[in-house]
């Protein structure tokens, strides 16, 4: 290891074993110049359960102590109270080429012309991977520019790079057949990719997210020591008032922090907690308890390719118990399900926690 250091970077390096004694051969497909690895603590959540009664177990990895116990709070929370409704619906991923317009055209005429050749690109969508199918084009014309920005279903895999790839190939049939243009990039930010964007946070990437869950008193009280009432001021004051001094969006407690542990686990593109961190949380006093409810506009995950394919992370991956069949992305939707029954978990309890004035307290003891 050290003689590769040395290669890389120049004369002598400090004696540290960066690989762990691993095989680092089995990182090269998925990182450049690989020198070792990063290991981080995993913990476990669970079980998560449904209102249909599904359980489930949710992998974190994290170096901040307290969150995992935290999210196993509401995740005890979810179960007394019956299980939490959890509704996923697929977007697709996107991603927005960008072509020089040669001679002026409006945004119908372009319009016209994809809805003519929709059979074609599908073609050249497809070449690339019997996997990858296109579900929408839309266009923009801007001083010259025109922008699409093609939406795909890559089925069980995260598929951004599929979707680069398809873009590719489709820009050549742009070019190649008509329209009066030279690409410009293959990817303009019009796809939000791997950033914050009020376009994810209105329509979504890959998969939108609703879970909730209605509590009673009685088991805030029991489990999170604090009433109704003390939780829904915290919710006005933190979630409505505060974000709107801040100027956020994304009106949450932390939805940040449960992604990334996930996404860290799993071997998920870790970019992708930007769009994650989008949601909102919303807290609602009912007849029958307090309903709270978290909307996650961006869950970009896949269980097949990528990161996925890490020897620890598919073994996580196999821990939590998805029982959807392998296909089409049923799967992969029920894993996007499960992240959000874990980012409830952590919302009802970190709400939980600044209601009880709990939260200086466990941050003092256990850091």
């Amino acid at each position: 290891m050290n003689e590769r250091l040395e290669k890389i970077f120049g004369g002598k390096v400090p004696e540290v074993d960066l690989g762990a004694g691993l095989d680092l051969s089995q990182y090269a497909r998925n990182c450049e110049n690989v020198i070792g690895v990063v290991t981080l603590p995993v913990g476990v959540v669970g079980p998560l359960r449904t209102e249909e009664g599904r359980e489930y177990r949710l992998p974190l990895a994290t170096t901040e102590a307290c969150l995992v116990a935290s999210v196993n709070r509401g995740a005890k929370v979810l179960r007394q109270a019956g299980g939490a409704t959890v509704r996923v619906r697929h977007c697709g991923i996107s991603r927005a080429p960008v072509y020089r317009l040669l001679k002026q055209m409006t945004e119908a005429e372009v319009r016209v012309w994809v809805a003519e050749n929709e059979a074609r690109l599908q073609a050249a969508c497809e070449t690339v991977s019997g996997h990858t199918r296109l579900l929408r084009t839309e266009v923009r014309v801007v001083e010259g520019n025109l922008h699409m920005r093609h939406w795909f279903d890559t089925g069980e895999a995260m598929g951004m790079n599929m979707a680069t790839i398809a873009t590719k190939a489709m820009a050549e049939q742009v070019v190649e057949t008509g329209l009066p243009v030279r690409l410009v990039a293959v990817s303009s930010n019009w796809c939000s990719d791997k950033k914050p964007s009020e376009t994810i946070r209105v329509e979504g990437r890959k998969y939108q997210v609703e879970v909730g869950v209605t509590v009673t008193d009685e088991i805030l009280r029991a489990v999170l020591h604090c009433g109704a009432e003390e939780l829904q001021h915290v919710a006005v004051a933190k979630l409505e008032q505060g974000s709107a001094l801040a100027g956020m969006t994304a009106t949450n407690s932390h939805h940040a922090n449960i992604i990334a542990g996930v996404y860290a686990a799993l071997g998920q593109d870790l970019a992708h907690i930007v769009a994650g961190s989008q949601g909102v949380t919303k807290v609602e006093a009912t007849p029958a308890g307090l309903r709270v409810g978290v909307e996650l506009p961006a869950v970009v995950v896949g269980v097949l390719g990528g990161g996925t394919r890490l020897p620890l992370q598919g073994q996580y991956q196999s821990l939590i118990g998805l029982t959807a069949p392998m296909g089409h992305g049923e799967r992969t939707a029920e894993l996007a399900g499960v992240v959000g029954l874990g980012v409830l978990a952590g919302e009802i309890s970190l709400l939980g926690a600044l209601a009880a004035k709990g939260l200086a307290g466990a941050h003092e003891k256990f850091r």
